[in-house]
């Protein structure tokens, strides 16, 4: 195959590398190469969407008249297209900002269409494997096929995993080890922690020596590049600021009224992601495992639900879902009732019912469903599937759950003040640097065999069951996901 030229001379200088590696996993996770392809232009479209119609609610829609409407009134009225592009120095800031980024990724679209044609003929061509296939068949499976094509012992399963997770090792390594200790992980947060510390470690794909060795100079660029994330943070934070919330105003408005429960609903914290994944665990087994434990969750903390606020919950959905149920019955006597009929003075039966529908779909979400079961029993049930949360949790109540596991709603209000703290964060994380990465150094080993690798990663023949809870339990996760 001329495109990729993998013949059998040059195999151990390329299919073996991390980036390769990680490739070949991004291809697979998302099921073939358009589907790369729309992923970018999703995010590229969605970019341009969200700016020129926060623009256009900015400039164009007469916001102080919307107010005082009284009597139908067209749509022109209350828009003025004529002064979309009246910038000031704010709006023209936030477009121009946000140009250069969409700029970027249409740099990396175009990066991408490059390089992963390359990786879709090396699955079509080398491992016979067709882009519809990879929606149906596992990752272990993509594995034995390269590793029959190349009769190549080196290929294994876990070598594989550890070279594609080799950077989220690390990161897994931080939170366990309380090397670095927050409450929270914002997303913002959780790129300058790789990007200043962990992608700092390596050079060309593999570890650098200057950090393996300690040197000076890694110090001084290190040094330097933090505070240069820390500048960028702080210059950006404005514009980070109005676009989480415009994102999450359009995102989550839509799911508020369509289905308001979903905020209501319980998640594990970007943190507690972090927290309790696993050793070499490629993302989609543990997104698995984390959609499983979404219902137990749920049910977990139910059991606790203040059950005064059940019972008023309880009448109050009662009295709300018969009012409804008598707004239905008007509708089907006379349609026209929906929007001829004012409850009170300008509110009409329709805008009630929309209302109400949303109190019912809250109120549902306070009311236990009754699951006989203790809560230890729960619990144990979590822990089979989350294995690396701690037995302490096996007591009756335990509010180190209710920390890890919270409201979305919730969640997304953490995320949005962890973001605007994170420059502050990387600022304390700065001071503490030396300290850091010294503990990366630590558990940095070199195998004969994998040669510089995380220690808490490495599963072989010198692995001590009891030796380290987290690297037990990784084990375990990883003969469950490849036996």
């Amino acid at each position: 195959m001329e495109s990729f030229n993998l013949s059998l001379e040059n195999l151990q200088k390329e299919y073996l590398k991390k980036q390769f590696l990680k490739n070949l996993y991004i291809y697979y996770l998302n099921k073939g190469y358009y589907n790369i392809i729309y992923t970018h232009l999703n995010i590229i479209f969605s970019g341009l969407f969200l700016i020129f119609y926060t623009i256009f609610l900015y400039n164009c829609v007469k916001w102080n008249e919307i107010a005082y409407i009284k009597t139908p009134t067209n749509l022109n009225d209350i828009v003025d297209l004529s002064n979309f592009f009246s910038f000031n120095f704010s709006i023209s800031i936030f477009f121009i900002t946000f140009v250069v980024i969409l700029i970027f990724r249409v740099v990396n679209l175009i990066n991408d269409i490059s390089l992963f044609i390359s990786i879709k003929e090396f699955y079509n061509d080398e491992l016979e494997i067709e882009d519809n296939e990879l929606g149906i068949i596992k990752w272990n499976t993509v594995i034995n096929k390269f590793k029959d094509k190349y009769n190549d012992d080196d290929i294994t399963i876990y070598y594989i995993n550890n070279k594609i997770t080799s950077i989220d090792n690390y990161f897994i390594s931080l939170i366990d080890k309380n090397i670095i200790k927050t409450k929270n992980i914002s997303k913002l947060f959780e790129w300058n922690i790789k990007y200043c510390f962990i992608n700092s470690l390596y050079s060309k794909n593999k570890l650098d020596t200057k950090f393996i060795h300690k040197t000076d100079d890694f110090y001084k660029e290190i040094e330097k590049k933090i505070l240069s994330v820390i500048v960028v943070n702080f210059l950006f934070m404005p514009f980070i600021i109005n676009y989480m919330m415009l994102y999450n105003i359009f995102n989550y408005g839509e799911k508020l009224y369509t289905n308001p429960a979903y905020l209501f609903n319980r998640s594990w914290t970007r943190l507690a992601k972090w927290k309790f994944r696993n050793y070499n665990e490629l993302d989609h087994e543990f997104n698995e495992r984390l959609v499983k434990s979404d219902r137990i969750c749920n049910e977990y903390s139910n059991l606790f639900n203040n059950k005064i606020l059940e019972t008023i919950s309880s009448f109050l959905l009662f009295i709300l879902s018969s009012i409804f149920v008598t707004f239905i019955l008007f509708s089907v006597i006379n349609e026209k009732l929906l929007i001829n009929l004012y409850v009170i003075e300008n509110k009409q039966m329709f805008w009630f019912m929309g209302i109400i529908g949303s109190f019912i779909a809250i109120l549902r979400t306070t009311v236990n469903k009754n699951i006989d079961c203790y809560p230890n029993e729960k619990m144990k049930e979590l822990k089979q599937n989350i294995n690396s949360i701690p037995d302490t949790w096996l007591e009756v109540k335990n509010s180190e759950f209710f920390k890890y596991n919270k409201n979305k709603l919730i969640i997304i209000g953490y995320d949005f003040f962890y973001t605007i703290n994170a420059p502050f964060d990387l600022f304390y994380l700065y001071l503490d640097r030396n300290r850091i990465f010294d503990f990366l150094n630590n558990i940095t080993t070199n195998s004969a065999e994998y040669g510089h690798i995380n220690k808490y990663s490495l599963f072989d023949n010198n692995f001590i069951i009891n030796d380290d809870k987290k690297k037990s339990d990784s084990l375990e996760t990883f003969r469950n996901n490849n036996t």
